[in-house]
């Protein structure tokens, strides 16, 4: 979903190698009105910034205005707004550095976790969903005694989900027999469930195939069959054009309101809203009623597509490069502006060498998953003076 047209050619790149014994790190960049950041204030951040940590980030997850982490050691950690209790932490008050969720499930347990409008989801490794935070719409679930929850409940009765989203103000999850269940806000159909009600509980999808892939934007639905079709249901503010997909789609992602895909031969499309240029494409046209091809900045191939919540995107290449466009007024992009792009421009981390491997976008802000990278020195005759990228070097003194 991100590309930056007309981006010059990159010089080579020596070999990045990775220090196995540097701590993974997480950066923030973006609104930070309610410690969504994580630095112990409310200041907002145009440029990524390192959160410090006294543990190692596993994954991460920005919600609307809400951060998760989940770490090695299978903890959470939150920061942000917690007004409905989003955060898990058995109250309604915001905290701008992460708090450890007390929340008693078993380290052998492995779990991902999903931030979305105003809820909550861990999904673990054995199949069973953990939500709390907002309930008005039924998006956690079950029923509450109130419309929101502080603390982490699981959803009884499934125990063979192996993946979980969220948009706005719903849930979906995907079981192991390719069936998709809903819950929550459905005024637009975003469940796919063939009614317009909201459901307190999940409520199985209409399509009677199997279903192996799905994402969700905030009001939104697309699937892919496990014949390779894409499906599309809800808000259709000219996102849902999907049209007839000839090549099989490898991954698919929504995010506020456009839609993206990657094909299996690495080419991106895109449709709906582009008011930001968050498809990569010039913002003077502002939608996109049908999937258009989008140019990517590189001639690599792109590995992954980002951009959950927000009217912006990213994309990162198997060469660890990321490329980033769309929406920055808060400067949620991380690359030192608050200036709108509708080309993929690159993003560099304040850590030079350094790997990313994840980048989750809230509405306003952004999370950076980072391994720090070195270059070893070269031993005399060794593989490195014999790479083209090393032609250049005559002498080496070590």
């Amino acid at each position: 979903m991100k590309r930056n047209v007309g981006l010059s050619p990159q010089p080579t790149k020596r070999p990045r190698v990775v220090d196995n014994d540097a701590q993974i790190i997480v950066c923030s960049s973006g609104e930070n009105d309610h410690g969504q950041c994580g630095h112990g204030d409310t200041d907002r951040l145009v440029q990524s910034k390192q959160i410090n940590t006294t543990f190692t980030p596993k994954l991460v997850s920005s919600g609307f205005n809400h951060t998760c982490i989940i770490t090695e050691d299978n903890e959470i950690y939150c920061c942000g707004a917690n007004e409905s209790g989003q955060l898990g932490l058995g109250d309604y008050v915001d905290r701008n550095t992460l708090c450890k969720v007390d929340y008693n499930i078993p380290r052998n347990k492995r779990f991902d976790v999903a931030s979305c409008n105003n809820h909550t989801i861990l999904l673990t490794s054995d199949g069973e969903l953990h939500t709390c935070g907002e309930n008005a719409y039924g998006q956690l679930c079950y029923t509450t005694e109130d419309t929101k929850s502080n603390v982490f409940a699981r959803v009884p009765g499934f125990y063979n989900i192996v993946s979980a989203t969220c948009g706005g103000n719903h849930t979906l999850f995907l079981t192991d027999s390719g069936e998709v269940f809903g819950s929550g806000h459905n005024c637009f159909g975003q469940l796919g469930s063939g009614q317009q009600l909201n459901q307190t509980t999940p409520l199985k999808h209409a399509i009677d195939k199997k279903i192996i892939r799905m994402s969700t934007g905030f009001a939104h639905l697309i699937i892919t069959t496990e014949d390779g079709k894409l499906y599309g249901s809800g808000l259709n503010h000219v996102v849902l054009n999907v049209g007839t997909i000839t090549h099989y789609s490898s991954q698919v992602n929504t995010s506020h309101r456009p839609v993206s895909h990657l094909s299996d031969n690495n080419e991106l499309y895109g449709s709906g809203s582009n008011e930001y240029g968050q498809l990569g494409l010039p913002s003077n046209v502002e939608f996109y009623r049908s999937m258009v091809r989008i140019t990517l900045p590189t001639d690599a191939i792109i590995k992954n597509v980002f951009c959950h919540l927000s009217n912006s995107t990213a994309i990162m290449t198997n060469q660890n490069d990321i490329y980033m466009t769309g929406k920055n007024d808060e400067g949620q992009l991380g690359i030192g502006t608050t200036t709108d792009h509708d080309s993929f421009v690159p993003y560099r981390h304040p850590f030079g060498n350094g790997k990313v491997i994840i980048i989750d976008m809230g509405r306003a802000h952004a999370l950076f998953l980072i391994h720090p990278l070195f270059s070893r020195k070269p031993k005399m005759g060794g593989k490195l003076l014999r790479d083209e990228a090393f032609k250049d070097i005559k002498l080496i003194l070590s």
